[in-house]
């Protein structure tokens, strides 16, 4: 076992916490380890994406009247249909609220499969004059939500309803949706409450509208303090070394093992894990939803994950596996909320567990190089297409696909790049093959 895995001592000589709360609203200070760490490049200039952290629950608490705005919209929305529209960690976060809190009047659009579309019309049902629609992009240019603003705005149209009346738009400060929504009239709304610029998408929960609208939706109240405590706890600083280390030995496969009333937050954390950490070949993968016991997983002495249990109350999900991975000698962490009202705390405790690890192993955590990879080779793509046309699979992927419910991988390009090699793609499934 890794000597450091439960002695955070790096980050506590580091100040990791007090560089993040420093660096709260600050340019760039290279004498700082986080300074290019948490900060984006963009342009030849060092962008600060450390927005989201403990010195901005903070402010908030300092400035109550900043969620005002907020809670009145949640009133106003409660009886109604609301149909969010973002992709990445601002429809991840919405569905995250939405399945935890039991909230059936919001919907999460995170495609632009119609099939989506018609299903969530279609539980909506009626005249759709108590629906609403809001589009979330922090651009201001994510293909996909635009494309549903436009699809929802010739469907008002269509059904004689004004767009104006049922359209939301959401995004920073200075974007082309913020004009977008000044020159026709929309709602408009900012996704940080003090209407600055940065925080990433995977890093907008608990402290944006992204997350608090859907919330304050079902729930009245929220208590920062409890955010703030239960976030910054030293347990984080801990789970993050822990994960660190054995990652570096190889164990890097993170199964998270959560409750089912938070069966959504596995899929939440994988964003923030994945995007985060996944670069340099480095990084983390995070599993979850897999049926397993001791006759499925590798003997510890040949085992490359880790395993976080998430307790809720006194639920402790894996009641018969995770005392055998204990026993057994796999390295296993665990991690208790009282209650769903914790929740906020957790996802700002898992934030500051990816800040931590990517300061250990020198990660820029809130860049996202192969996320913008696939936007710019994607645009050119489209650039390229007419009115009508279709995409096609070219005819030599087709030699070769692997299915798993509605997901198709055709591999035939990854084989030939020497990306994938030694698996049996005739036995494997579509998930087994990205794994």
């Amino acid at each position: 076992m890794p000597k450091s895995q439960f002695f955070p001592e790096k980050l506590i000589s580091e100040n990791f916490l007090g560089q993040l709360n420093t660096l709260y609203a600050r340019g760039y200070e290279p004498q700082l380890l986080l300074s290019p760490l948490g900060f984006e490049k963009k342009d030849g200039s060092w962008i600060n994406r450390l927005g989201w952290g403990p010195e901005n629950i903070k402010w908030i608490q300092e400035n109550p009247e900043s969620l005002s705005q907020t809670k009145e919209d949640a009133l106003l929305l409660r009886d109604k249909s609301v149909v969010f529209c973002g992709m990445g960690g601002s429809g991840l976060s919405v569905e995250l609220v939405k399945k935890t809190y039991g909230l059936e009047n919001i919907y999460s659009l995170r495609t632009t499969d119609p099939s989506k579309i018609a299903e969530i019309l279609s539980e909506v049902g009626g005249g759709y004059s108590n629906l609403v629609v809001v589009a979330v992009s922090k651009s201001g240019t994510t293909k996909e939500t635009i494309s549903h603003l436009r699809f929802f705005e010739e469907f008002f149209t269509q059904k004689s309803l004004d767009p104006k009346d049922h359209i939301w738009l959401m995004t920073d400060p200075g974007s082309p949706l913020e004009k977008e929504a000044l020159d026709k009239g929309y709602e408009l709304r900012y996704i940080q409450l003090n209407q600055r610029k940065d925080v990433g998408g995977r890093f907008t929960s608990p402290t944006t509208n992204v997350f608090l609208l859907p919330y304050f939706i079902g729930e009245d109240d929220i208590d920062f303090q409890k955010i703030l405590d239960l976030g910054t706890d030293e347990i984080f600083l801990r789970l993050a070394s822990f994960l660190y280390s054995h990652a570096r030995e190889g164990r890097d496969k993170l199964t998270l093992i959560a409750p089912a009333e938070l069966g959504f937050l596995p899929n939440w954390a994988q964003q923030l894990f994945e995007e985060s950490l996944g670069k340099d070949g480095k990084g983390i993968s995070v599993f979850f939803g897999e049926r397993l016991d001791e006759t499925t997983i590798k003997p510890a002495d040949k085992n490359d994950r880790v395993f976080l249990r998430i307790n809720l109350g006194d639920s402790k999900p894996g009641e018969k596996l995770f005392p055998y991975l204990n026993q057994k000698g796999y390295p296993v962490f665990q991690l208790t909320l009282k209650n769903l009202h914790g929740l906020g705390g957790l996802l700002l405790g898992l934030q500051i567990t990816v800040a931590a690890i990517g300061c250990l192993w020198s990660i820029n955590f809130v860049g996202q190089p192969a996320v913008e990879g696939y936007k710019r080779a994607t645009h050119q793509i489209m650039q390229q297409i007419k009115g009508g046309d279709r995409i096609n699979i070219p005819d030599n992927w087709r030699t070769k696909s692997i299915k798993f419910q509605s997901l198709t991988l055709y591999p035939t390009p990854l084989v030939e790049a020497g990306i994938l090699g030694g698996v049996d793609l005739a036995a494997g499934q579509a998930w087994e093959v990205y794994a």
